[in-house]
């Protein structure tokens, strides 16, 4: 058997075992990011649209709750808690039904319109109403129509 020879006699010193040691760690390092780490990703991603999605979920029965306690004074407040009450009921089933066919943006999408309802629900323990009644005086016009009908 012929010996083989180098251009270069290297010992087996600290620096050489350091260099394999590196160029290993790179290896399984680069291995890391392109087997594990798009599969944490893709995991991480599912976490995330399963929180959005129980957030969405834990804000609809918050507002029914709330909605439930509101105690509106006059017809005026009451038809507009029945209508956010109405439209509550209508995307709480849609979501129930719909939820895990829901991308994140639409999920997105169905927590700002909660997140508005939730500050009109907030209002309300406050007497603050969207809807307000308004006096109409309508002295001025009969005054106008008495007078042209005077004067004919």
């Amino acid at each position: 058997m012929q010996k083989i020879e180098y251009s270069c006699k290297r010992k087996k010193d600290f620096v050489t075992f350091f260099a394999i040691a590196m160029f290993s760690a790179i290896c399984v390092f680069e291995l890391y990011l392109i087997i594990v780490l798009p599969v944490q990703l893709k995991q991480q991603d599912a976490m995330v649209h399963q929180v959005k999605r129980q957030e969405v979920l834990t804000l609809t029965e918050t507002l029914r709750r709330k909605t439930e306690r509101v105690k509106p004074r006059t017809v005026l407040q009451e038809c507009e808690v029945k209508l956010v009450v109405d439209s509550l009921d209508i995307i709480t089933r849609y979501i129930r039904v719909n939820i895990n066919n829901l991308s994140i943006p639409q999920i997105d999408e169905v927590h700002g319109l909660l997140n508005r309802f939730h500050i009109i629900a907030d209002g309300w323990s406050k007497e603050v109403y969207q809807i307000s009644e308004k006096d109409f005086d309508i002295s001025p016009i009969l005054k106008n129509i008495e007078d042209r009908f005077e004067n004919q």
